[in-house]
């Protein structure tokens, strides 16, 4: 696997180390070290805008995971990147009558968690990323600075609208 990290990189450890290591297998879950983390967006001097480990940056000379002409697809990417390592959060199993979606837990141990009407790949990978997306607030932060500020706003008021409506109101009765 070719890392993200930009060969570039000035690293604590000794080239030849390094070198070693290289030609190593790498873990099974070493696409997830490689992706986690919290990714921020920067102004590119190439134009647009790139995205970089909080650590990272173009003027450090660091190679960006990506770079984008619009802010918000930066932010985009940078929210739903460290999603791409994980293992898939659900497993779809389907049958002529449906499909049965499970939560894909660890060690083979799954649990149903609803059911599609239809087999849905591109839906189970969404809902893998929003779950990401859900339980991580700079994931979540992302998304929302990518969506601007009438959204946010929007959100905001959504939001204190549901909080206000969870409470059922005393409803005043007149007796006659």
């Amino acid at each position: 696997m070719a890392s993200i990290v930009s060969p570039r990189t000035a690293n604590a450890f000794a080239p030849e180390y390094l070198e070693r290591l290289s030609e190593e297998d790498e873990a099974d879950d070493a696409l997830e070290a490689e992706l986690d983390g919290e990714w921020r967006v920067e102004p590119s001097r190439a134009g647009g805008f790139a995205v970089y480990r909080s650590w990272e940056s173009e003027s450090l000379g660091d190679a960006p995971a990506g770079r984008f002409d619009a802010e918000a697809e930066a932010h985009l990417f940078a929210a739903i990147l460290p999603s791409l390592g994980r293992d898939p959060y659900f497993v779809l199993e389907s049958s002529r009558a449906g499909a049965r979606l499970f939560t894909a837990g660890r060690g083979g141990r799954c649990h149903p968690v609803g059911s599609l009407r239809h087999a849905n790949d591109a839906a189970v990978a969404a809902l893998h990323v929003a779950t990401y997306l859900a339980r991580h607030p700079t994931a979540l932060a992302s998304l929302l600075t990518a969506a601007g500020p009438i959204a946010i706003e929007i959100v905001g008021a959504i939001l204190e609208r549901r909080k206000s409506n969870a409470t059922p109101a005393r409803v005043q009765t007149t007796s006659q």
